[in-house]
């Protein structure tokens, strides 16, 4: 199930050629979230150790798989 919130979405005139662009882009697949093994599973152990949040590492996570498309710019209304 995936969950999708949509706070004060408004399109200027002058940002319609780049919504369309968006619009014809075809979703790359989901990339996966892969976790380092030193990082204990609480799923497979049972075991609540929050004595590891203050030892775990950015690079004890990566995200593989991940694609994107070229960067979108509009002008925006200041």
């Amino acid at each position: 199930m995936a969950l999708i919130f949509q706070f004060l979405k408004h399109i200027y005139e002058n940002q319609l050629d780049m919504l369309q662009r968006q619009l014809t882009r075809e979703p790359y697949d989901s990339p996966r979230l892969e976790i380092a093994e030193r990082v204990p599973d609480y799923a497979k152990t049972g075991v609540y150790a929050p004595e590891w949040l203050e030892q775990i590492e950015p690079s004890d996570f990566s995200l593989v798989g991940y694609q994107h498309h070229e960067p979108l710019t509009a002008p925006m209304a200041v």
